[in-house]
Order: C-alpha cells, then structure tokens, then sequence
C-alpha cells in the first residue's frame, strides 16, 4: 500500500541488484513498464548497466514474448543507451526496430509484447482526474456535403471548349473561343473549389484523430503512471458521479472514435493506432477466462485502478472467492471488501453499495456452486459483476479472453484481439 492508494503486493519487481552501482543520491530517472505482462513496473535507474527480460535479468518482465535476457540498459551521465542482445522478437524505439539506440524521456520502447519508457521519479499524480471516465462519444467531424461529381464536371467544362474550337474552325470567328473559355472556366471553378475542401477535411480529420488519442489515453492511464502517482498524491476530491469507472484492459491498434456531419458511409475512419481497451461498467456480466497466473494478473490491475483513480472511490467493491484465491492485500483498501461466505456475501449484495458509492462491483473468482445465485442477485441490486475464472469455460456476451500472447476481447459484435495489462506480484 502506498499512501492508501496503490496495491502493492509484497513483490520485489527486480530478481536481482543491478552491477556497477556506487553510493549516489536517490535516482531521478526510471525505466517504466506501461503495458504488457510486467504493467506498473517501475525501476529507478542510477548509473551502471541493466539487463532486460524474462528470465535472468536484473529487470524481470514476465512477458512471454520477451528473450530470457532480451536488451541491456547503459547509464551514464551523459545518455542512456539500449542495446538489443540477439533477441528473439527484437526491440522497437519509436516504432523502429534497433539494434542500439540513445532514448529519452520522449522515447517509446517495445520490447516483445510490452510498451516500455524512460520517466522523471518526480512525476506527480495530478494527471489522474480524468481516470476512468467515459469519452467513448464520437467526435463530429463536419463535412461540407458536395454532390457534384467531379468526372461530370470536367466533361461539362471540356465540351464548350471541343464545340467552340470546331465553330472557330468552321466559321474561322474565333471570338467562340473566348465565350467558351469563360464557360469552361466558370465550371473549372467548384472543381478547384473542391479541391480545398478535401484538404480542410485531412485537416480536421487529423486534428479529431489527435483529440481522441489524448482523451482516451488520458481516460485509461497506465498502470505505471499510478505507481508514480501514488507517491505523491495530495487525496485527490472525489468525483461527485454514480457512474463506474471504464477499467482499462490492455492496448489494441484501433480505429478513431468520430464520425462525420453530414455522414458518409462511403468513407473510411482512419486508425487511431495503439490505444487502451476498456470495459464498459454499464455492462452486467464480464467474465474472465485464462491461465491463472493471467487472471490474477488483470484482478490486480483492476483493484490498482480502482484505488488509484479518484473516480474509482465511487466504487464499492466486493470479491468474494475461497480462501486462497483471495487477493489479502486489498483488505486494506478503502471500499473493498473481502468474502469467502456465500450466504455473507448474497447479504452484502442486497443491501446495495450504499450511499457513499454510486456503483458496486463483484469480483467473482472462480467456479463455485452458489455462483449463478451470486450473480443473479448481484445484477438485481444493480451490481456489475466480473467473473473470473481459469481455464475455459463458457462465455458471457461481453468476454475477456486471455492468452499468454495474445488475448480477445469479445463484447457482442465487437472483437478485438490486444495484448493485456497484468499487474505482477
């Protein structure tokens, strides 16, 4: 726990002590995990050499498709370089794939499956208002609706000219010429005109594209940014909303969330590129499905944004399973509560969550005998519920499938297949 904020697991997220470390103040620089298997990783970096990967590591990342030691970190008071050891997935900076590369606080790293960057240690928590809310409203993007067709328009213009030049030919007036000339380009003008139009679209285009980028990123922070912020967090006001929170899953390569006025089905929405997946909490039923060490891994990531996000401490949570599937350490967050009684728990649901919460979650672990009464009775009061279970098992209409490289989310028409974020221990 740090500050009553963040879940901490009594985990220690390096498996080993970085070589060529000297006596030296507290680092100011650290290398954070934004998503992926190893989300909300943060390790301070001091001068010396680092190793990452899965396995035998000094920073260990429990990402399948990272190489037991994948690429070395060097700091030095002068640059951090990383360097790529032969790598099976190899590593990306900014989108290309490198052997060796200087990165910065502005660089974007992707080692396997995981989103990777360089951040301050001073980073505050202020940023997390937003957290959590819903922006899935398209942004308009108005269009001046032109329906002249430019291939007529061009036949319309080009013909004056063929008539006007054989009447020159034939009655050797020339002056023809100038009317036609006038004609044409009095119809030359919407094509050119239209012409403008197209690129002020681009434009506006691009403009809502970068707006949908930054509100939904800032909706869905990674878990990351929780783990600085928590440190420094100054008990934020809570939000005065009934709504969820839109806990966010993972990241997917997806499609901008506007449309056009007035619309045109002809038209394509362009790509908004990797952005978080969230899960509506108006949804009734989302079951969780995968191996269990994945499972658990998205649980805590739910419960780290539940208490990071001041919209989260609307939510009244309850996770009911037996006693060794239970997360202990959220006993210590506010507004969760533990179970491990059926008959307890069916109780505390019919109650409601009560006047100081607008929402009430169940996290419901696993299979049991009174699980289809729990959720029944959990969905009656007007709970969301998120049933996770391992292995395979049948799926409700709105599914978290995961993998242990590539995971789907399957929401009635909607499937998208993205990497998850799963908190370790």
């Amino acid at each position: 726990m740090v500050n009553g904020a963040t879940l901490v697991d009594g985990a220690d997220l390096t498996a080993r002590r970085p070589r060529q470390r000297t006596s030296e103040p507290p680092a100011s620089l650290a290398l954070a995990v934004h998503s992926g298997a190893g989300a909300g990783t943060v390790v301070p970096l001091r001068r010396g050499t680092y190793t990452v990967g899965r396995s035998n590591a000094d920073i260990l990342i429990p990402d399948a498709d990272l190489s037991r030691v994948h690429a070395r970190l060097v700091v030095t008071d002068t640059a951090i370089t990383i360097v790529d050891l032969d790598s099976a997935n190899g590593t990306e900076v900014d989108g290309e794939r490198v052997r060796n590369a200087v990165i910065s606080t502005g660089s974007t790293i992707r080692c396997g499956n995981s989103t990777l960057s360089l951040v301050f240690m001073e980073q505050s928590g202020k940023g997390l208002d937003g957290a959590g809310a819903d922006v899935h409203e398209r942004l308009v993007v108005s269009r001046r609706d032109d329906p002249t067709n430019r291939v007529a328009l061009l036949l319309t213009a080009g013909l004056p000219v063929v008539i006007g030049v054989g009447l020159a030919v034939m009655t050797g007036m020339w002056m023809f010429l100038a009317f036609t000339a006038v004609s044409a380009i009095s119809i030359l003008v919407p094509v050119i005109g239209g012409r403008r139009q197209r690129r002020e679209l681009a434009a506006a285009v691009k403009t809502a594209v970068t707006q949908d980028q930054e509100r939904r990123r800032r909706a869905a922070p990674p878990l990351s940014d929780l783990t600085m912020g928590a440190a420094t967090m100054k008990d934020p006001a809570v939000p005065d909303a009934a709504e969820g929170v839109w806990l966010r899953l993972g990241q997917a390569i997806q499609p901008a969330n506007l449309r056009f006025e007035p619309t045109d089905p002809g038209r394509p929405i362009p790509t908004a590129g990797m952005l978080p997946i969230t899960l509506n909490p108006a949804r009734p039923v989302t079951t969780v499905r995968g191996p269990r060490a994945a499972v658990e891994g998205l649980v805590r990531s739910f419960l780290m944004q539940l208490a990071g996000y001041p919209l989260g401490r609307n939510t009244r949570v309850v996770i009911h399973g037996t006693v060794e599937q239970l997360p202990f350490a959220a006993r210590y967050l506010d507004g969760v509560t533990l179970s491990t009684n059926s008959g307890t728990v069916t109780t505390q649901l019919e109650r409601g969550f009560g006047p100081a919460h607008g929402h009430g979650l169940l996290i419901l672990l696993d299979r049991m005998e009174a699980a289809a009464r729990i959720t029944a009775t959990a969905a009656e009061h007007g709970w969301q519920v998120i049933h996770v279970l391992d292995g395979r098992a049948a799926q409700m209409s709105t599914d978290v499938e995961l993998g242990e490289r590539s995971s789907l989310f399957n929401a009635g028409d909607e499937r998208i297949r993205f990497a998850p974020d799963l908190a370790p221990k």
